[in-house]
């Protein structure tokens, strides 16, 4: 090895007897009588016709190139050896980004996978998953809308905006609550259901089982409260004067049902003498509180008003008095030939200064839409319109005032409270 280290100009290797490499001289090379192109044994050499021969066989092979047809192929196929020229890699790339295709392995998207206007992902198996990586959010939303995304991370699945449930049908409920095991920590906000069914809701981490209709025969039900204050006042007089203020009632206070029986309660105050009265005139002889059913799209019996108790105050230097009252009120339905209608029952009661019954009277009415013509019914309460109009009316012996002896009276009515419970 020593002599390869040499300059040994002119000179080539070979191997000698024993194997080794050794410079010789070039034109002391041995002709073969066999073609060294075919020669599978190490350590010969090409003279320069072979290897013309081989630099012709490299730069005159032919090249078979395949077609798009032999190129884009959906299974194994023999080799061949042809070649795929740059056209036909094109071709096959644009067939296969139109072509459906089963991916076995996993694929690693490092950027953005997207889905044009029309795709969709879907799965053929009971089960299609997509993840982020552990300790990360995964959002789902829409693209330049920052808070309507779904994000999911290990603390459950968060929503920007909000949730809008489909329509359900006769066959499929928009919402399942699935029965399960109250959590052992209450949290703020949280609806469960327990494993017998049954519903709770948790409020500043305290939880309380939610009502249905299951539990309405151990309470009273209230069809209809007042929302508001309702006042009537006489703004100041000399002769008999009635002022009123309407409330609406909803349909459903009295015509939930068929039938029902309903007790009406009030929380009434009496301002009777508002401001001083001077001795030498005359105060009224009574001051007269009323509350009144009004149909507003029907009639009572033909009548547009009905009655449903008064109270008459002859204790007309009495300031303020607060009272309450209520009226038992049955309903029921009727029917005349094809007309089917719903019947109102009570009493009309009349209170004297002291809050005791001075009159009663046993009241039925039929329900009528306001053109009905005849005795019976035609109308539902819960088709009906109708209101409670409370009236306050000041009454002195002398009526007109004719002797100009009557004080300036302004007596006010105000309903604090009304309201229709089921019985």
């Amino acid at each position: 090895m020593a002599d390869l280290e040499k300059n040994q100009p002119n000179k080539i290797l070979k191997t000698n007897q024993n194997g080794e490499l050794e410079f010789t001289d070039a034109n002391n090379l041995q002709a073969e009588s066999y073609n060294a192109l075919d020669c599978i044994t190490e350590g010969k050499t090409l003279d320069a016709r072979q290897g013309k021969v081989l630099k012709d066989m490299i730069d005159l092979k032919p090249v078979d190139l395949a077609s798009d047809t032999e190129t884009q192929i959906s299974a194994a196929v023999p080799e061949d050896k042809k070649v795929v020229s740059r056209l036909k890699l094109f071709n096959w790339w644009e067939w296969m980004k139109r072509k459906s295709e089963i991916i076995v392995g996993n694929w690693t998207f490092n950027n953005i996978l997207k889905i044009g206007n029309s795709g969709y992902l879907m799965t053929d198996t009971y089960k299609f998953c997509i993840r982020g990586n552990q300790g990360k959010t995964l959002q789902i939303g829409v693209e330049g809308v920052a808070d309507d995304s779904i994000s999911i991370d290990v603390t459950g699945i968060s929503l920007k905006n909000r949730l809008t449930l489909p329509i359900g049908t006769s066959t499929i409920p928009a919402l399942v609550i699935p029965n399960g095991v109250l959590t052992s920590s209450p949290q703020k906000g949280a609806i469960e259901r327990d494993l017998t069914g049954e519903l709770y809701h948790v409020i500043n981490n305290a939880r309380y089982r939610i009502f249905d209709s299951r539990d309405s025969g151990n309470f009273l039900t209230t069809t209809w409260r007042s929302t508001y204050t309702s006042s009537a006042s006489v703004s100041g007089t000399y002769v008999n004067t009635s002022a009123s203020s309407i409330s609406s009632i909803a349909s459903g206070a009295l015509g939930s049902s068929n039938q029902g029986n309903y007790l009406f309660k009030t929380f009434d105050n009496y301002l009777i003498k508002n401001g001083n009265y001077s001795p030498s005139l005359i105060a009224p002889k009574s001051v007269l509180f009323e509350v009144y059913l009004k149909g507003n799209n029907c009639k009572f019996s033909g009548s547009q008003y009905i009655k449903l108790y008064s109270v008459e105050r002859t204790d007309v230097t009495t300031e303020n008095s607060i009272r309450n009252y209520e009226i038992p009120i049955q309903t029921n339905l009727s029917q005349s030939g094809d007309l089917l209608g719903s019947v109102l029952m009570f009493s009309e009661t009349t209170y004297d200064t002291f809050g005791n019954k001075i009159l009663e009277n046993y009241k039925k009415y039929f329900l009528q839409t306001i053109d009905y013509v005849g005795n019976y019914t035609d109308l539902k309460f819960s088709d009906a319109s109708i209101s409670l109009e409370y009236r306050v009316s000041v009454l002195f012996d002398d009526s007109t005032n004719q002797n100009s002896k009557n004080v300036y009276a302004r007596p006010i009515f105000t309903n604090y409270s009304s309201l229709f419970l089921k019985i």
